[in-house]
């Protein structure tokens, strides 16, 4: 075991087609052209980490919004709400049943008894 098995993996995996297909694929490298820079993993990471805060607080904002519906008064104006975060947000991001169900029951544990 050891070079030749990785080398016989490798082999199987592209008969298989497992690297057909894959994200990138006949493009350049990224920033292949640039200066080295010794810093690009701490500019690459901060980029990241600003991407995930901005995914962060676009999805805290969206659940904001979804915690609107449990003052709503009809299932039908439940499932627009949603509609209208999914529309935003640009994905199913909610499921709408699984929402209206959870207003459900939110509903009937405010009801007087």
């Amino acid at each position: 075991m050891g070079f030749d098995f990785v080398e016989e993996q490798i082999r199987l995996a592209q008969e298989r087609g497992d690297f057909d297909n894959l994200p990138g694929t006949g493009r350049p490298i990224e920033s292949l052209d640039r200066q080295y820079d010794p810093d690009w993993w701490a500019r690459d990471f901060m980029k990241r980490l600003t991407a995930e805060d901005t995914e962060r607080s676009r999805s805290a904002g969206l659940e904001r919004k979804l915690a609107g519906a449990w003052g709503l008064t009809s299932e039908s104006s439940v499932r627009t709400a949603v509609a209208n975060l999914n529309a935003e947000a640009g994905s199913d991001m909610f499921d709408a049943d699984q929402v209206v169900t959870t207003w459900r029951r939110f509903r009937a544990s405010i009801r007087p008894r």
